[in-house]
């Protein structure tokens, strides 16, 4: 699809990613956290390698719609959206961190942070995806409707194989191949997919840095004679995109 071609929301998208790029993070200094808990410095770090995967992510899934692309494009406004699914879920823990008490935030930010599932003996057991996106659909309905919508182009079923290259033409009994075989209605629904997704990703991560210096205030300073200093170096830590 030529740029100028390009929908409204595709438009948007690149634009929004242009002004935005320049902006990730690079360093985070553990003493600047300024605690003697290590979950805080760990969130911090879970947050800004989650900006840097949906920066990559959503780049290249613009750039792939754009091109027509709409398989890939499809599968990586998917892994956006898990990526925003995780951002709520570590928002939700450190708004809720009264109820869950700084042991339970721990095991949760560890198995986001290290978890995976081939060998779960040497690593903690990821947080599986549905369940996270499950949690961030109570609170955003839709966001599950739409994924799972998607998701039928990221396996090799009719809609991921026939459905995005294939159209056929009963009367004169022709298969016609291409890219967007059947128009751009799929990249017109990846496109909302991926706006939505970034919308929520962006929120997340914004209030984040709004939480953070007041969780750091409960916690146990690391320079016992300068309480105060502590929790402000920390905003260059908790940044806003």
């Amino acid at each position: 699809m030529a740029r100028d071609q390009a929908t409204p929301d595709l438009r948007a998208l690149h634009d929004w990613l242009s002004r935005r790029g320049g902006c990730l993070p690079t360093e985070i200094d553990v003493a600047a956290v300024g605690v003697r808990e290590k979950a805080p410095f760990f969130v911090l770090c879970l947050r800004e390698c989650l900006l840097w995967r949906v920066e990559e992510l959503s780049r290249n899934a613009t750039a792939a719609l754009e091109r027509g692309d709409e398989a890939v494009g499809i599968i990586l406004a998917r892994c956006v959206t898990e990526a925003a699914a995780m951002m709520w879920r570590l928002l939700k823990l450190i708004e809720n961190r009264a109820e869950h008490g700084i042991s339970a935030i721990n095991e949760d930010v560890r198995r986001m942070w290290l978890g995976w599932k081939v060998d779960p003996d040497d690593l903690p057991e990821a947080i599986n995806v549905m369940t996270m996106l499950r949690h961030l659909d109570r609170d955003m309905p839709g966001v599950l409707k739409a994924y799972d919508h998607l998701s039928e182009f990221a396996h090799p079923n009719w809609n991921g194989v026939a459905g995005l290259y294939c159209r056929t033409d009963y009367e004169d009994h022709i298969a016609y191949f291409g890219r967007q075989a059947r128009g751009d209605s799929n990249t017109t629904a990846a496109c909302n997919l991926l706006v939505g997704a970034l919308g929520t990703f962006q929120h997340a991560y914004n209030e984040l840095a709004e939480v953070i210096p007041v969780w750091l205030s409960e916690l146990t300073p690391m320079w016992a004679d300068d309480e105060v200093a502590a929790v402000e170096s920390t905003d260059d830590n908790a940044h806003k995109w």
